[in-house]
C-alpha cells in the first residue's frame, strides 16, 4: 500500500515541480520583455487553431509570430487586438499575453501535481502520525483492554476501488459512564483470521483526554 501512495506522491511532486518551473520561466520572460499590443491576422491549423500575430517594436520593426497554444474553437478572432511580450534584443522571441498562452500549462501542471501529491502524502502522513501517536501513548498513556465490536470497511477511503478494513471497539468509562468509540488505522488485509479468540484489543489513551487514542494492531501482519 505504501509503495502505491509513494508513486502517487512522487509523480505528483514531479508534475508540481515542472509546473513551478514553467511558471517561473513565464514570469522571468515577462519581466525581461517589452509589453505592447499586436493584432491577430490569421488562424492556422486543421483541428486546432493557433493565432498568427503581428506587432510593431519600439523602433518600428514589424514582427510576425505564431501563438504557442492551439484550440478548437479558436480562442482569438482575426482582427482581435492582443497583448504581446517580446524580448528587446530578440523581438522574434515574442509571446501573447493572457492566461491561456502564459499560465495555462503551468497552472495545469501545478494543480495536477499538487492533487496527486496530496493523494499520496495525506494517507502516508496519517499512517506515520498514527504510529508516532501509538508509541507516545504506549509510554505516557493508559492501556485499555476493550472488546472488538465489529470489523467494517472504511467507505470514506478508496484506493484503486478498494476500501480498507478497520476495527471498531466501544468502551464505557466506569467513572463518568460516557461511551467511547475507538477505531483502528486503515487495514489493507482482512483482519478476521488474526483477531484474538477473546476478541480483546489494546487501546492506549491519553489519561487527560480519552478521545485521544491509538489502537494497537501489531498482531495483524502488514501486506507485502
Amino acid at each position: 500500500m505504501k509503495w502505491i501512495l509513494g508513486i502517487f506522491a512522487g509523480v505528483g511532486l514531479v508534475f508540481f515541480l515542472v509546473g513551478g518551473y514553467m511558471a517561473y520561466q513565464t514570469l522571468q520572460f515577462r519581466m525581461d520583455s517589452v509589453k505592447t499590443t499586436g493584432e491577430v491576422v490569421d488562424l492556422v491549423g486543421d483541428e486546432t487553431y493557433k493565432p498568427v500575430v503581428v506587432f510593431e517594436t519600439a523602433d518600428g520593426q514589424e514582427i510576425m509570430f505564431h501563438g504557442s497554444v492551439g484550440s478548437s474553437p479558436p480562442s482569438y478572432d482575426i482582427g482581435e487586438r492582443v497583448q504581446v511580450y517580446y524580448q528587446p534584443a530578440e523581438p522574434n522571441r515574442a509571446r501573447i499575453g493572457g492566461f491561456l498562452e502564459g499560465w495555462f500549462f503551468a497552472v495545469a501542471f501545478l494543480g495536477f501535481g499538487g492533487g496527486f501529491f496530496l493523494v499520496g502524502m495525506v494517507p502516508m502522513w496519517r499512517m506515520w502520525s498514527g504510529e508516532v501517536r501509538l508509541q507516545r501513548l504506549r509510554q505516557s498513556g493508559q492501556r485499555l483492554s476493550v472488546r472488538l465490536t465489529r470489523v467494517e470497511r472504511n467507505q470514506s477511503v478508496s484506493v484503486n476501488g478498494r476500501h480498507p478494513y478497520r476495527l471498531v471497539s466501544e468502551w464505557q468509562n466506569p467513572q463518568d459512564k460516557k461511551l467511547y468509540v475507538y477505531y483502528s488505522k486503515n487495514l489493507w488485509v482482512d483482519p478476521d483470521p488474526f483477531i484474538p479468540d477473546d476478541r480483546m484489543l489494546d487501546v492506549y489513551v491519553d489519561i487527560d483526554n480519552y478521545k485521544k487514542y491509538a489502537m494497537d494492531t501489531s498482531f495483524i501482519p502488514k501486506r507485502a
